[in-house]
């Protein structure tokens, strides 16, 4: 039972409700409101990897035939600061401005640790190209004069 209580621990930490789905006697069985915030950290995760996210992909996900129901689903995590966007009911698509973080596995930690180097290394050519920049404008005021 202790290693059923930490591979569900583990589940809300980092996986979805496919995770769940297919391995269910790895985990302890969800209740209803267990399950539904499953349900919401896999749309937030999905939001996560991409900007527009079709209903049809969540809805395959969450196992829901209704659209209605999915769009309650992306409210609740609109609601619960889980993410930011806007549904888009016309084209049945959620629009993703931002999604909060989830926690990362030990084997992605050097791989964020890749991508904040080469984000840091960007901001230091940006904040080069800004100091030329203002020192082109100075100079060029200067000759003015």
């Amino acid at each position: 039972a202790n290693n059923k209580h930490f591979a569900t621990l583990n589940l809300f930490a980092f996986e979805t409700i496919e995770e769940y789905n297919k391995n269910r006697a790895k985990y302890l069985e969800l209740d209803g409101p267990k399950l539904a915030k499953l349900q919401l950290l896999t749309i937030a995760d999905t939001a996560s990897k991409k900007q527009c996210v079709p209903y049809s992909d969540l809805m395959k996900q969450l196992g829901i035939n209704d659209i209605r129901q999915i769009e309650d689903k992306i409210i609740d995590c609109i609601y619960n600061d889980l993410l930011k966007g806007r549904l888009d009911q016309k084209n049945q698509q959620l629009h993703v401005q931002s999604t909060a973080g989830r926690d990362i596995k030990e084997s992605e930690i050097d791989a964020m640790i890749a991508k904040l180097q080469a984000w840091d290394q960007q901001l230091e050519q940006a904040q080069e190209f800004m100091e030329k920049q203002a020192n082109s404008c100075t100079n060029a005021v200067q000759t003015d004069f």
